[in-house]
């Protein structure tokens, strides 16, 4: 036990000598590295065996004892790492060179060569991975981002729709109420003239007969009254329907619109970019085609756009502050550099622009 513990301490010691002997190589102090090296030759832990024969390799080919430095090469050139491969072939390959054994010296060449590439090769493999590792992280990443933007749009959607349907519950609710008193106040009415009717005489009941016919419609209209809801709500949705689906119904009854239909008006540039937002807005692809078919001037594009909105070239001249055979020589030539066109060039280019 004793012996044992003596020989782990003396492992230890020899463990701390060669990396004392290795700052020695570095500071080419070999002669120095080789006496304080010499005791681990005998006892070393077993997790240095590489580093001590690359050590004593070293030390030994650094003062010229070929021969103690061989058993070492050898060793790290047949058990060694692919480090100590690496410099195994190289030590003997100048060993090979000084002896002028030139197919010695190929030999360790080559597989000099051989293993630095496959150290090379483990070198890349290992970047290439981190690389990888990193890439898929990133798209984890991005990944986990879009799930939890798409959760918190999904939450507000949801809220939101909730929202809707207390809104439109609470509003039905307050309907039947409203409806149910109506009805109730007319019943009400109709039996008191009913009472009174049978108490009166026949002048007056003439005339409260009339008053009771007219309650009897209000009766009959209140009884009805969910159907009526129901009607109403649908004309209310249609029509709410036919206006989403036609632009134009909103486009003519926007303000700036009546502003250039007044008499004597002379839009400034704020007017036409209001105009410009109100097409835009009835018609999304208006200014997105005549983009794409190249129509970029000012006058061009106010000419079209006017006649989208209904005016007559009559009417565009004052606006635009030009003759009549202006506007009418603007809308030929339009039509003839777009479609190649000269027979009622002017008249064709405003059937082309109603329908975009």
């Amino acid at each position: 036990m004793e012996n044992q513990s003596r020989l782990n301490d003396l492992k230890g010691l020899n463990r701390v000598r060669s990396q004392i002997a290795s700052y020695y190589i570095q500071l080419e102090m070999f002669e120095k590295a080789d006496s304080i090296f010499k005791p681990v030759l005998e006892c070393y832990p077993s997790d240095i065996e590489q580093q001590v024969h690359s050590i004593a390799s070293n030390i030994y080919i650094e003062l010229n004892d070929t021969a103690k430095a061989l058993p070492h090469i050898h060793w790290m050139l047949d058990s060694g790492s692919l480090l100590n491969k690496k410099s195994a072939s190289g030590l003997l390959a100048n060993i090979a060179m000084e002896k002028e054994d030139v197919s010695q010296t190929v030999k360790y060449i080559n597989m000099y060569i051989l293993y630095n590439d496959s150290l090379n090769k483990g070198y890349n493999n290992e970047e290439l991975a981190k690389i990888n590792a990193k890439y898929n992280f990133a798209i984890r990443e991005r990944e986990n981002e879009k799930l939890s933007a798409q959760n918190a749009r999904n939450q507000f959607y949801i809220l939101t729709l909730l929202l809707i349907l207390i809104i439109v519950a609470v509003s039905a609710t307050a309907c039947i109420i409203y409806l149910k008193n109506k009805r109730l106040q007319a019943i009400n009415e109709y039996q008191k003239i009913q009472r009174i009717i049978d108490n009166s005489d026949i002048g007056v009941k003439k005339h409260l007969s009339k008053k009771k016919e007219e309650l009897d419609l209000i009766q009959n209209y209140t009884s009805v009254n969910d159907k009526s809801v129901q009607i109403s709500s649908q004309f209310c949705n249609k029509h709410d329907a036919i206006i989403d689906s036609e632009p134009a119904v909103s486009i003519f009854l926007s303000p700036i619109l009546l502003k250039f239909k007044s008499n004597g008006f002379r839009p400034q540039e704020t007017d036409w970019g209001e105009l410009m937002k109100e097409i835009e807005s009835a018609y999304p692809s208006f200014f997105e085609t005549l983009s794409y078919i190249g129509v970029h001037k000012t006058n061009d594009l106010r000419v079209s756009m006017l006649i989208k909105v209904g005016f007559a070239p009559g009417e565009i001249a004052p606006i635009m502050m030009k003759s009549f055979s202006s506007i009418s020589s603007i809308r030929s030539r339009l039509y003839q550099r777009y479609f190649k066109k000269e027979d009622s060039a002017f008249k064709n280019w405003d059937d082309f622009i109603g329908s975009l």
